[in-house]
Formats: C-alpha cells, structure tokens, sequence
C-alpha cells in the first residue's frame, strides 16, 4: 500500500514538473521574443545615422539636399572623396592622430601600472600624502592649466612636435588611481613568494614578473579609455 501510494505521488510530481517546465518554457520564448524585437528596433534606430553617412558620402552634391530620404544613391560617385584628399592632408593627420595615441597609450599604461604598484604595495616616505594630492588634481579642470602648460612647451622648445603633445599625456591621475585599486586586490602572499625566491621590493623584477601578468585585464580596460580619450583629444 505505501509503495503504490509512493508511486502515484511520484507521477504527480513529475505531470507537476513537466506542467511548469512547459509554462517556463512558452515565457521563456516570449521573453526572448520580446527582447528581440526591442533591440533590433533599437539597433535600427541607432545605425541609422551610420547607414545614412555612408549613403551619403557616395552622392552627388546636387543629391544630398535633395528632401526626402534616399539610402540608396541614383548616381554613385567618389567625388566627395577626391575633394576632401586634395583640400587637406587626411591621411598625415590620420597618420599622426594613430602615432600619437598609439604611443600616449602605451607610455600612460607603462607609468600608471607601475605608479599604482608603488601605491598600493610599496611603503615609502609620504606615500598617503603624495596619494592624496594625486587624487585632488582630479576636481582640477584640465582647461585651467592649457596656459601654463604651453608656457613650459614653449620654453623646452617643443611647440609644433611630437612630443608636446605625448609627454604632458603619459601620466595620467585616473589612470594610477584605477591601477592602484586593482592592484590592491592582489594577494601579498603572492609577493611574499617572489620575494622569498629572491626578488627586492623595489626591484623592477617584482612589477615585470609578478604584477604585469595578473594585471592584463585592467590594463586592457585602460588602454581602451586611454587610446579614445588621447584619439579625441582636440586640445
């Protein structure tokens, strides 16, 4: 009598479980259904301006104001392209803007990884007041010191260069502040062991060896913000 009754309970379990798994299921797909179709009218609305320059790069001029919209061109044409190479050096000033960010984003990621290394696992003479004034330059507009900074430029003779505009970018205060914050969240024992087989706390072994290849991901992160903030840079 108990095994038929253990039976028959089992078997509502299961008409039970089947009975929610199908109603999870038929909300799972409408969900889904409706995040699908959300996005993609979202996707659509923000593409448009891109489809829309891309059209519009290959019309005629008489094309482009003509009213209504018009994806595709009637007349195709690389007119707009001929003029924009012959009216200005693009393709320097796209050579430059690349060489530029490229090499402020590496210098910066080189400077603030080991600066937040140095504040996060060092001990040195005045190392919270220096973190602390570090910090403070952050509530500093960076318009406020385009007039001192053109002054000391000007004086080492390096107005119209290459490096006027790389040097004053290479140390970055968010930069130390982001490195120093996730550098903190490794474990000292891992630097006890390395120090233990042989590596000085201020050895360059220590950050090269041990830091750098725990620190790839926010290095990544950073280069990312590093290189578009530098590519944008107009000033």
């Amino acid at each position: 009598m108990n095994s038929m009754t253990r039976r028959i309970d089992r078997t509502a379990a299961r008409r039970q479980v089947r009975r929610g798994a199908r109603g999870t299921t038929w909300r799972t797909v409408a969900g889904r259904g409706a995040a699908y179709v959300v996005l993609s009218a979202l996707a659509i609305v923000f593409a448009f301006p891109l489809v829309w320059m891309i059209s519009t790069a290959f019309k005629p001029a008489g094309e482009i104001f003509n009213p209504g919209i018009n994806l595709i061109p009637t007349h195709l044409t690389l007119d707009n392209y001929r003029f924009a190479f012959s009216a200005a050096p693009l393709l320097r000033n796209f050579v430059n803007s690349v060489f530029i960010a490229a090499t402020t984003t590496a210098l910066s990621l080189f400077v603030s990884s080991l600066a937040g290394f140095a504040f996060a696992k060092l001990e040195f003479p005045g190392k919270r007041g220096l973190f602390l004034i570090m910090i403070g330059t952050l509530m500093v507009p960076s318009l406020v010191g385009i007039l001192p900074l053109f002054v000391i430029i000007s004086k080492l003779g390096w107005v119209d260069t290459y490096q006027a505009v790389i040097v004053p970018s290479i140390a970055s205060a968010f930069g130390i502040f982001f490195m120093r914050q996730y550098i903190h969240s490794i474990p000292n024992e891992l630097l006890d062991a390395a120090r233990i087989d042989g590596l000085r706390d201020y050895s360059f072994g220590l950050y090269w060896r041990i830091v750098v290849p725990l620190i790839k991901p926010a290095l990544a992160t950073l280069s990312i913000m590093g290189f578009m903030g530098s590519w944008n840079n107009f000033m």
